[in-house]
This record gives structure tokens, sequence and C-alpha cells, in this order.
């Protein structure tokens, strides 16, 4: 993997998310998934997320091809590939992104959502 990738595991500081979803591709979560999607819709910020997890109901946000990529199991050689096709695929990235913008701008006009925040 290129030296650009970071493992960071949980991080819970407001200002040390901003950082990192300020800088992020793509956030990636091969296991459980909850209020980081919001977090990186929120950031503009595409997802890459297991389909065969048991996630919240924020998996529902994703979109494969829309917004991030569904992969079929989180098998590290399906992660891997799913990152490596984002990585070279320039179109895809920008399509992921203006996916992830439109979808972040929607979760956050939701009264709900807003309250959480």
């Amino acid at each position: 993997m290129p030296p650009r990738i970071q493992f960071s595991g949980a991080i819970l500081d407001e200002k040390k998310l901003s950082t990192f979803f300020s800088r992020a591709i793509v956030y990636v979560c091969p296991g459980y998934v909850g209020l980081g999607v919001v977090h990186s819709f929120a950031y503009e910020v595409p997802v890459i997320a297991a389909g065969d997890a048991n996630h919240s109901p924020e998996i529902d946000y994703v979109r494969s091809g829309i917004n991030g990529l569904i992969l079929n199991d989180a098998a590290p050689e399906t992660i891997a590939a799913g990152i490596q096709t984002l990585f070279e695929d320039t179109k895809l990235q920008s399509r992921l992104r203006t996916g992830a913008k439109l979808t972040g701008s929607y979760i956050m006009a939701d009264p709900i959502c807003c309250c959480l925040g």
C-alpha cells in the first residue's frame, strides 16, 4: 500500500476528525459502520464498506458507485482492491466525492441529524 494510507483507529476528538477528513480521499470501514458514515459525508468524503458486515442504519446512506463502494466482503484482499480501484480511477473519485457531498447536504438538512451534531 502507498505510504499515504493511515490506519488511525478510533478518533473521537472533532478537531482531529476534521484534520483527517479534510485530507482524506476515502473513509474505509471494513467492519461495523455507524456514525462514521455521517461524518464522512459531512466532509464530502466517499465511503468504502463491506456489504457482509452487520451495520447500523447509517449504512443505508451509502450507495455503491454513487457516494461510496459497498464491497462483497471484508477480506483484506477485497478491501485493498476497492482502495486501489478508487486510487487509480480519478473519474470514479470525482463522481463518488460529488455523491458524498450531495449526501452530506441531504443528511445535514434532516432535522434529526442536525440535533446530533
